[in-house]
């Protein structure tokens, strides 16, 4: 029995499953008992070999030959199903009868592992096959994405719809940008607690600032040359480049300055094209504060600083924090002098040289302008 279930050709094989199922369980049944009933019938011993060949025949024959001995099993009690015999090892009891020992040792049968194992690849082909369909789907709808909807493509039979696309308020993307640029650069000046609204490294004209190179002559204007903003007054001239678009009311204003050639350089702010205030930092170390918008100059603050590094190509960081009427003065993080003046409130920023009074030209390199608003 076992060698016509094993056998290579599938016509020498039994026909079905359930066949070789009942033929298992009435194998169960030993030689001997059969061959008993035999003797009782015939009053003769029959060989092993007969026997084997009484096995191969047919249930039902073996029904007519043996009645008393296999028919009160199928009568008296529910015979196993082939599903219940063939299931993952599980034995099927027969209160009637002799339990059926099960092939392979208790485990699950080669066959219905191999049946389990299709089913299982057919579930992933099946689920690979849909996730490329909507993958199809998705990128189809991206290429026809036009005037702020997106289409999806009937691949399917489906209906098509269109789904207007949600657009985030500009203000709330400005207000997450400023937030993350002032954690990265966080207010260094008192009160403290700034938001960074302007960040230019003065590189080119691409930077937020607005600062533009007006002059085309190295001796007099303003102009980017080696990764920085160079501003030049001519002889007895000042120069002063305003950051175009540019109007701040509280605020603290920090920038980086080198005196290449001459002798003074500093920095405007709440200005306009006639008024403003104006910080000047010298070469020598002195430093002065003065209103511009009456007929000469309106000095507010003048002095020497040992925070000032003295000399030509000697980088400073300078700064004023402007809160109302209140004037605070910075070279290089360290507070220099605090003034009162109520002449402006808000205006423009820019960058100066001055060769007022100077026997040559001044040149001042500028670099890293930053704004924070208060």
């Amino acid at each position: 029995m076992l060698l016509k279930a094993l056998a290579k050709r599938p016509e020498h094989r039994f026909a079905s499953v359930s066949a070789f199922a009942y033929r298992l369980q009435f194998a169960a049944y030993s030689v001997d008992s059969l061959r008993e009933s035999s003797e009782d019938r015939a009053g003769s011993v029959k060989s092993d070999e007969e026997m084997r060949d009484i096995l191969e025949q047919e249930p039902e024959q073996l029904l007519d030959r043996w009645p008393s001995q296999i028919a009160p099993a199928r009568a008296g009690a529910e015979q196993p199903r082939p599903r219940d015999i063939r299931r993952y090892g599980k034995r099927h009891e027969n209160p009637a009868s002799l339990r059926a020992p099960i092939p392979h040792g208790g485990r699950e049968a080669p066959q219905a592992k191999l049946h389990r194992f299709i089913r299982l690849r057919r579930r992933t082909l099946v689920g690979m096959l849909v996730c490329l369909l909507c993958l199809a789907i998705f990128v189809t709808a991206l290429q026809q994405h036009a005037g702020g909807k997106v289409t999806l493509v009937n691949l399917v039979g489906v209906n098509t719809y269109s789904i207007t696309a949600v657009s985030i308020p500009a203000t709330a993307t400005a207000v997450a940008s400023d937030a993350t640029a002032t954690a990265m650069h966080p207010d260094p000046y008192p009160p403290y607690g700034g938001t960074l609204v302007l960040d230019d490294p003065l590189h080119d004209e691409r930077g937020p600032s607005g600062l533009n190179s007006s002059s085309s002559n190295p001796s007099d204007g303003c102009l980017f040359s080696g990764d920085a903003y160079h501003v030049t007054a001519a002889r007895d001239l000042n120069r002063s480049c305003i950051a175009t678009g540019s109007s701040f009311t509280n605020f603290a204003f920090e920038v980086q300055m080198s005196i290449l050639i001459g002798s003074t350089g500093g920095m405007s702010f709440r200005a306009d094209p006639i008024h403003g205030y104006l910080l000047l930092i010298h070469v020598d170390g002195g430093y002065e504060l003065e209103y511009l918008g009456t007929s000469s100059p309106l000095l507010l603050a003048r002095g020497t600083t040992p925070a000032l590094k003295e000399g030509t190509n000697q980088p400073n960081v300078v700064a004023v924090v402007a809160q109302g009427n209140n004037l605070d003065l910075y070279i290089n993080h360290q507070h220099i002098v605090h003034v009162r003046d109520g002449h402006r409130s808000s205006g423009q920023i820019g960058l100066v040289a001055d060769a007022s009074g100077a026997a040559g030209p001044s040149e001042v390199g500028y670099r890293n302008m930053q704004v924070w608003s208060l």
